[in-house]
């Protein structure tokens, strides 16, 4: 059966099996009544079936128009469910915001931008992934995250990217290492310490990476570790010395567990910045978020 029924000719169904009458139906309605009796005469041929007897000048609902009001009153209820739904969504009381981030950002810098977004938001389900930055642009581009924010590069044709802050990094040794008493060391100084580094795929190691070479630092790898808590155990064991963003490492810091260092003739500092596939819909639920990433975002 090829069936096209319209909203408009439920409305008609629905409004005629109330009022008992086509002229009744076609008051409510405000239009005529040969216009309600065509349009339940469209109604029934499409169905097969006749809906109404006409019994003088009444109508009765048949057995079909029984049956199909019921399922039209299940209809209109869905009609009027997605209606309050959208609206919901319209006005930000109910959404869903997929976000990706990079290590240190998703560690310690977006727990606390989510919860007071969602403290404003209540109805706004935002849902974090925190992966190294070739992961979480693989989900960009696949559709499976909203926006990120990262600290590493994305460079891919389909992707945006806008700046957001910039990021400290520092030289991170252990409290009983001979430079711990030190404020900061020379690029030259780098090459004979067992340098812990992030996997690849890493932004922070594709920063360091780059920071050296620009500065031409030589430096041996002597442990890859993935994440950030595991190398900065690592450095307080005393397996090596690291760069690692200042945010990451202020409590090891207050606490004396590391000491941090600057290096000499060296900005060692990176750009955080958000990103997005260039043609997702800039919807309300992205505006409102980023914005709140501009106003809370680490100042330079």
């Amino acid at each position: 059966m090829n069936l096209y029924i319209s909203k408009r000719h439920l409305e008609v169904f629905m409004e005629a099996a109330r009022a008992g009458t086509m002229s009744a139906a076609a008051d409510v309605l405000c239009v005529t009544q040969p216009a309600v009796s065509q349009s339940i005469a469209e109604l029934e041929q499409q169905l097969g079936v006749r809906l109404f007897d006409r019994v003088k000048r009444r109508l009765s609902l048949t057995y079909a128009g029984e049956v199909f009001l019921d399922h039209v009153r299940r209809i209109n209820s869905i009609f009027l469910e997605a209606g309050f739904r959208m609206e919901a969504i319209a006005e930000l009381r109910e959404e869903r915001l997929r976000i990706g981030a990079s290590m240190t950002i998703g560690s310690f810098m977006l727990p606390e931008r989510l919860r007071t977004f969602s403290a404003a938001y209540p109805g706004i389900r935002a849902a974090l992934v925190v992966d190294n930055t070739a992961r979480i642009r693989e989900g960009l581009l696949n559709n499976q995250l909203d926006m990120a924010v990262v600290e590493g590069p994305l460079e891919h044709p389909d992707l945006i990217t806008r700046f957001l802050s910039r990021d400290p990094l520092c030289v991170v040794c252990a409290a009983d290492h001979p430079w711990s008493t030190r404020n900061r060391i020379t690029g030259d100084e780098i090459a004979a310490e067992n340098f812990i580094m992030r996997e690849e795929g890493s932004g922070t190691r594709h920063i360091i990476e780059g920071l050296f070479t620009r500065y031409g630092i030589e430096h041996l790898v002597g442990h890859i570790i993935n994440n950030i808590e595991g190398i900065k155990k690592a450095v307080a064991a005393g397996l090596g010395i690291t760069v690692l963003p200042a945010i990451a490492v202020a409590d090891e810091v207050r606490r004396g567990d590391l000491a941090v260092l600057e290096m000499e003739g060296v900005d060692l500092s990176r750009e955080f910045r958000y990103a997005l596939h260039k043609d997702k819909v800039r919807s309300p639920v992205l505006k409102v978020w980023i914005e709140h990433l501009k106003e809370n975002s680490i100042p330079e």
